[in-house]
């Protein structure tokens, strides 16, 4: 009995550390061009800096929470490569905490130009979404009659690569109820740090003559709908706008949903709350969430690649 316990355990541990290995290969790779080994000379050096990265990774990637991932971790011990000891659950925190967000963003971009072909133009949409700050069902409270209170979210604003619907950047903010406006030409400036836009899709909530005229004066071609489309073309305001109320590419506009799938794979992937309670800590935790849904894509892709090969290498000719 004893023995066929500790076979189902081990069985249990293989097929876990085979399930991730090329999730955790992935974060490696990519967190050890960004970060160095040690934070200070001067630091313990009992765990690297991408082990911690990718440990905080796994944690998203299976909705678990900080003190659930030691007895995690063993499980793919050696895949990270760690030693006899976990990482204590506060190890991670603290990592999280020191971690700036500009060096999540940098691991962000990383994540997608796995992805990119050199000097390519893509076609970008952008949405935003609200991560609920508790882990609570409103329907369960509705059905029991509970007291609902204003749902209290953090809006995160992504630009997506429509064609192989990757994260190329995000924006966070407290205030779920800032307007769309305001986070455009911060999050395209972003992308194109990252990647020559050719198309930018957005709503109708983007819509000003201010966003159009920044897509414009980088290159790309907007299109976002124009408000109030009832209203003659002479009574609207802009050059742009009247333009795109001329002629608007309403067939490449159709790709716009694409980013509201990504919202939603993102959510049913990892969850769509956030455990933080410090604002910034909020902001870094949807930034790795970016990152694991980036890592998740990539590895949808390879496999796709892969099993259209295996296909093509079984053809009779």
């Amino acid at each position: 009995m004893k023995k066929s316990q500790q076979n189902q355990g081990g069985a249990m541990k293989s097929k876990s550390g085979c399930k991730y290995k090329g999730f955790i290969y992935m974060v490696l790779r990519i967190a050890s061009r960004v970060l160095p080994r040690y934070s200070s000379k001067y630091s313990k050096h009992t765990y690297t800096q991408p082990q911690l990265a990718t440990a905080l990774a796994l944690m998203k990637r299976d909705r678990k929470s900080y003190r659930d991932m030691p007895s995690a971790l063993n499980e793919v011990r050696n895949a990270i490569g760690l030693k006899e000891n976990m990482p204590h659950f506060t190890t991670l925190h603290k990592f999280l905490e020191r971690i700036s967000i500009d060096v999540l963003d940098t691991i962000l971009r990383k994540t997608y130009l796995t992805l990119l072909r050199p000097n390519e133009k893509v076609n970008i949409a952008i949405d935003s979404t609200g991560y609920s700050k508790r882990n609570v069902s409103y329907h369960y409270l509705w059905r029991i009659k509970g007291r609902i209170r204003h749902r209290e979210h953090v809006k995160h604003s992504i630009a997506v690569d429509v064609d192989r619907q990757a994260i190329i950047a995000a924006i966070d903010r407290s205030n779920p109820y800032a307007a769309d406006t305001k986070d455009f030409i911060p999050l395209v400036k972003k992308v194109a740090s990252v990647v020559t836009p050719c198309k930018i899709l957005a709503d109708r909530g983007y819509d000003s003559e201010k966003n159009n005229e920044f897509c414009y004066r980088i290159g790309a071609k907007p299109l976002i709908p124009i408000r109030n489309a009832n209203v003659p073309v002479w009574k609207t305001h802009g050059m742009h706008r009247k333009e795109a109320k001329r002629r608007f590419d309403w067939k490449s506009y159709d790709k716009r949903s694409l980013v509201e799938t990504v919202n939603s794979v993102e959510k049913r992937l990892e969850g769509s709350y956030v455990s933080s309670r410090n604002g910034w800590m909020q902001k870094k935790e949807l930034r790795l969430m970016d990152i694991v849904y980036n890592i998740h894509r990539h590895m949808v892709i390879s496999g796709m690649i892969f099993y259209l090969l295996m296909r093509i290498s079984t053809q009779p000719f």
